[in-house]
């Protein structure tokens, strides 16, 4: 249900002008990328924490 919706949000923000696209070309992939990083640090921290 996620990903349905988020893609609706997404496509109406761009067409009503919220977001560029220009923007959105370069943001968007960097965020993603952020967020694949950030899952192993994360996992790293939950397995130090756990030990603790």
């Amino acid at each position: 249900m996620n990903l349905p919706l988020g893609l609706l949000y997404l496509r109406q923000a761009l067409h009503e002008g919220h977001i560029g696209l220009r923007l959105f070309c370069w943001a968007g992939p960097l965020v993603v990328l952020a967020m694949l990083a950030c899952i192993p640090l994360l996992l790293g921290l939950g397995r130090r924490l756990r030990l603790a």
